[in-house]
């Protein structure tokens, strides 16, 4: 099983974690996790467990985590926490949980309810965040609410969508500033200039994690049901011919300087499978990630002179704003530099193996 093999060997390389609170180390640990629910085996909880437990001490206190920051990358390693417990029985992940919950209680926002991605980028929505943030919310409801009000996860989605549509490709693009005052804002939409292949697998992996979560009869949920299906069949129109996968940039296609990017590719691949197999999409859709699953691993998927294997061709980082000033061109994204076995497209490669492997 190709997800075994490429998750013994992250464990056995002895990978470091980020060393403070961080959305990437929640990528990876929750594919760790899935090998634990699919396998059961005993390591896989180990590791897991020992590598949360650099940070939440006895009192359920978050080395690191710095709630004034209201930075909702912050909140996915997050998720992590609701698992230990269901395994652990141990109260302090609890504990940490309601810390980070409270952060979004009081998270700032756009006029029209949604997280700022950071309360550094006032006004602005990318589409990154909904994954860090929405289905650790959507669960939080389920399990701890009083009254099982789903309406600000789905709203999240729902205006996000609407703020971030690409109308020509039916794809999100990465970004929405509600000022349209900074630099890489359309002036009159306040949407970034693209679509960031990574953006869109957030998106898509957030959808179909809250759709997991929230009940069947829940007001609003229809129109999540109707947003997945609409950019499911966008991003199979997207695809790269000659690998079947997704370029940097998705809707560039070859344009000079485009590239095939592994992290965006898998995280498309892993929630158009896990949504039709829960049944949000026809089976077709399942069929068609089990084609092209093969030849992700072709594109993307080595074997190192260690014996262990390797994912390439991953972006390594990507945002807007900042200093210095990301401009969300075209040449931006191409520009920035490629990883190997980061974290973002691993846990998402342990996931899809496990359905698709």
């Amino acid at each position: 099983m190709i997800a075994k093999d490429y998750a013994d060997g992250m464990m056995a390389r002895n990978e470091k974690l980020q060393p403070k609170w961080h959305y990437e180390n929640g990528c990876l640990l929750l594919g760790m996790a899935a090998m634990y629910e699919a396998l059961g085996e005993q390591k896989y909880l180990d590791y897991v467990k020992q590598q949360m437990d650099v940070f939440i001490n006895e009192k359920g206190q978050i080395a690191t985590y710095k709630i004034e920051d209201y930075n909702l990358d912050q909140i996915n390693q997050g998720k992590v926490l609701y698992w230990l417990y269901d395994q652990t029985g141990e109260v302090r992940y609890t504990l940490s949980i309601y810390q980070l919950h409270q952060q979004l209680v009081q998270h700032p926002k756009t006029a029209d309810g949604l997280f700022f991605h950071k309360k550094m980028y006032p006004g602005q929505v990318w589409l990154d965040g909904l994954y860090m943030s929405s289905p650790f919310l959507a669960e939080y409801i389920r399990r701890f609410a009083f009254t099982k009000d789903y309406s600000q996860v789905i709203r999240q989605f729902v205006h996000t969508y609407r703020h971030t549509l690409d109308v020509k490709t039916g794809l999100l693009r990465h970004a929405w500033d509600e000022t349209a005052s900074q630099g890489w804002a359309n002036p009159i939409t306040g949407q970034s200039p693209h679509v960031w292949g990574r953006a869109m697998g957030w998106y898509m992996m957030a959808l179909v994690d809250v759709l997991e979560i929230i009940p069947s009869d829940a007001a609003g949920r229809e129109f999540l049901l109707e947003i997945l299906q609409s950019l499911a069949d966008a991003l199979l129109k997207a695809r790269d011919e000659k690998t079947g996968c997704w370029m940097q940039v998705m809707e560039y296609g070859r344009r000079e300087g485009n590239y095939p990017e592994a992290s965006g590719s898998i995280m498309v691949i892993a929630a158009i499978a896990k949504a039709a197999k829960l049944g949000y999409l026809e089976q077709t859709y399942f069929m068609e990630m089990k084609h092209t699953f093969p030849r992700f691993t072709e594109q993307f998927v080595r074997r190192n002179k260690e014996g262990f294997l390797d994912i390439v061709d991953i972006c390594g980082c990507a945002g807007l704003g900042s200093d210095p000033y990301r401009t969300g061109s075209y040449e931006y994204y191409i520009s920035e530099p490629r990883t190997v076995n980061d974290y973002k497209c691993a846990g998402a490669f342990i996931q899809a193996g496990l359905l698709l492997g």
